[in-house]
């Protein structure tokens, strides 16, 4: 679903601008998907993560940010400067995308233990 609204509203774009910023929302996505995954409870009352994954993530992140502002990123990925406007709606939709995975995966948990509950 958030694919589909990526491109809605990317829509007409040149297609490096699309380029970098699906790169940037596929690095962030995943990231996302990372730290809501990692334990059945709600991220919220979840132990924290470990340092190195929060660390890893923030390099993964920011490299992935840097690159596209970086001559490398333009000459071998051509990636382009993405404006910051573009930056908020990639944010928005992650954090989008957070709220309806914790959604999913609390329901799917909920289910989970009812029809282990069940089958005992």
């Amino acid at each position: 679903v958030f694919d589909f609204v990526f491109f809605g509203i990317f829509a007409g774009k040149p297609p490096e601008l699309l380029r970098t910023l699906w790169f940037l929302e596929v690095v962030f996505s995943e990231v996302i998907l990372i730290f809501s995954l990692r334990t059945a409870k709600p991220f919220f009352r979840a132990a924290p993560p470990a340092k190195i994954l929060v660390i890893a993530s923030l390099v993964a992140i920011f490299g992935s940010a840097a690159l596209t502002f970086s001559g490398l990123g333009g000459e071998y990925f051509h990636f382009v400067p993405p404006p910051v406007s573009a930056l908020a709606v990639i944010l928005a939709l992650g954090g989008g995308y957070f709220a309806v995975t914790e959604i999913l995966k609390i329901g799917y948990w909920r289910v989970s233990a009812k029809l282990n509950h069940h089958f005992e």
